[in-house]
């Protein structure tokens, strides 16, 4: 056991130094990105996994206009006395304005978007009766933040936290906390 944590950690050391001593990745314009993530809803009633992709495009260092789907396989609503759970897909597009830090392989970003959130047909229960509850479709904003950290040119690790406003049916805002891989053209 002692052996293999050893021999970890020496692995560690040594893709963290071959990290070190490559050039600090740039960000660039005209780079497309395309991303897959995972993580957690938060905010509506307790943690549920979470995933999703990405496409994005970067027009400037800067402005950086992406689209995504995720889905949330069961967010808990309450509907009078009945509480049931509602899997949601997410279709969002918008910005993010990232704000490069020059010799810093970490790049900070802020978010604003707009989108749909589809609510899926599920059943209810109410005192041993089940019920058929329609989905819906609603539009939503969503903001947040999030740090791309660049490992090589085309390659890094996105961590981001955001907070979608529905409208409709289910109008209580909810967030996620995600984390993921992204790959870039250069």
């Amino acid at each position: 056991m002692k052996q293999q944590l050893f021999r970890a950690a020496f692995v560690g050391l040594g893709v963290a130094a071959m990290m070190v001593a490559q050039d600090v990745p740039t960000v660039k314009e005209k780079t497309v990105e395309v991303g897959a993530f995972g993580g957690t809803s938060i905010g509506l009633d307790k943690y549920r996994f979470m995933g999703g992709g990405n496409v994005g495009y970067g027009i400037t260092k800067v402005i950086f206009p992406y689209a995504e789907v995720s889905y949330f396989p069961g967010i808990q609503r309450k509907d009078g006395s009945s509480l049931y759970e509602v899997p949601v897909t997410d279709f969002h597009g918008g910005l993010h304005l990232r704000a490069p830090i020059p010799g810093s392989r970490v790049v900070p970003y802020g978010i604003i978007g707009v989108g749909m959130l589809r609510f899926g047909d599920t059943k209810r229960t109410f005192l041993g009766i089940s019920q058929s509850v329609a989905g819906s479709t609603d539009f939503a904003v969503n903001g947040g933040g999030g740090v791309r950290i660049y490992v090589t040119e085309r390659f890094g690790f996105r961590f981001e936290g955001k907070i979608y406003k529905p409208t409709g049916r289910f109008p209580d805002p909810f967030g996620r906390i995600v984390g993921g891989i992204f790959f870039q053209s250069r």
